[in-house]
């Protein structure tokens, strides 16, 4: 057993503005500045800092991202993951943890996140789990909470923790893991620590390889201790699939489809496209077998380490649990986008009411056709005509 204390790596003063302006420059949270900012207290009487989005609408269920602090840290934007409100499906917490053992769970700080998660379900609609990250100390807290209690966790992104859990629960090898780490993070976190940071890094990445966990490990050339990019983006990584079930570019390509659709002013195909969303299984390795776009930065993986197309190990379990998430989500976006057509059909019948173009009539009559099976655009739709042709038939 280690001892946590005051490390002689902490993060510097000159390191966390370095972050900071990265995360800036990088837009990897979205904007911090638009953040509102909600300071509160946990059932435990512990300091936490909430974000929602400034949209928030209650009939919206949304997950819960739990950014972790670093040593000698507080709640305070959430580990730099504050500015995930602009995602638009998220509310983010930053709990303040007693620095002095809530890397290895101790002082309850485990508690302290339970009881928090449950005080924010009574208020928020969320999803029965939570996304949890973290760098160095927060990259402690973030593995060590996900393989004790995986039952919360959709997801998980661990960067350059000073210490690694010695064992490895089994239960958790579903629940997709971004772990990455400098390569010349070379130092000790403590000094009674029994590795470097790289070493105990690539010791515990050895460990989920063994025990064949759904994960992506990546060891940056030439990084100390600092995250970079390529950390933010492997966290971006591990939010999208774990929330979705498919990758980024797989969730674009959809996307397009849709859109090119709507920019056509096709309805009834757009309408038809999305009642047949919920049945689509989209390919494992993409719409066209690999990303669009590379991995920026992708750094190094453990040597003999089977991959997928987005450097994802993959296992059975994972696979799984993906597929069902891949099929829940494309259930909620269906319904998502038969709303987002109403309101296109709506807008485009309340723009023809008040230009009254010489061949309206026709073009009400042509989008009555379209939204036949939408009963809400229909009675708009027919209202608009009875209002048009009254004059007509008063003559």
């Amino acid at each position: 057993m280690w001892k946590i204390s005051a490390p002689e790596c902490a993060v510097t003063k000159l390191q966390w503005v370095a972050v900071a302006l990265l995360v800036l420059v990088a837009g990897f949270c979205g904007g911090l500045a638009q953040a509102k900012e909600i300071q509160r207290t946990c059932p435990m009487g512990r300091e936490y800092f909430l974000y929602v989005p400034d949209d928030y609408g209650s009939s919206k269920t949304y997950w819960l991202v739990v950014g972790v602090h670093g040593y000698g840290g507080t709640g305070k934007l959430a580990g730099s993951y504050s500015g995930w409100i602009d995602k638009g499906n998220v509310i983010v917490v930053g709990p303040s943890f007693p620095n002095e053992g809530y890397q290895i769970l101790a002082k309850e700080s485990d508690q302290q996140l339970i009881g928090l998660f449950k005080q924010l379900q009574k208020e928020f609609r969320l999803y029965p789990k939570m996304f949890v990250a973290g760098f160095s100390g927060g990259a402690q807290f973030a593995h060590r909470f996900t393989l004790k209690y995986p039952e919360l966790i959709v997801g998980c992104a661990a960067h350059s923790a000073g210490t690694w859990n010695d064992n490895v629960n089994a239960k958790a090898a579903a629940v997709p893991m971004a772990i990455s780490c400098g390569e010349d993070d070379k130092a000790k976190s403590t000094s009674d620590a029994r590795m470097s940071r790289i070493d105990w890094a690539k010791t515990f990445a050895k460990k989920l390889q063994d025990a064949d966990f759904y994960c992506k490990i990546r060891f940056w050339s030439g990084v100390p201790h600092r995250f970079r990019v390529g950390g933010q983006q492997l966290s971006e990584d591990c939010f999208y699939l774990s929330t979705t079930g498919m990758h980024k570019d797989q969730g674009e390509v959809l996307q397009k489809e849709f859109r090119d659709i709507m920019a056509a002013g096709q309805y009834a195909k757009a309408l038809a496209w999305v009642r047949k969303l919920p049945s689509r299984k989209i390919p494992p390795g993409g719409p066209h077998g690999a990303p669009k776009v590379a991995e920026p930065a992708p750094g190094n993986s453990l040597p003999g380490l089977q991959e997928d197309a987005y450097g994802w190990h993959e296992n059975a379990a994972g696979r799984a649990a993906l597929e069902a998430m891949q099929r829940f989500y494309l259930g909620e976006l269906s319904k998502s986008l038969v709303r987002e057509i109403e309101k296109a059909g709506l807008k485009k019948v309340a723009a023809i009411e008040k230009d009254k173009p010489a061949d309206a009539v026709a073009q009400l009559e042509g989008l009555l056709k379209q939204f036949k099976s939408q009963y809400k655009i229909t009675a708009a739709i027919t209202a608009a005509l009875n209002k048009m042709k009254k004059p007509a038939a008063g003559k």
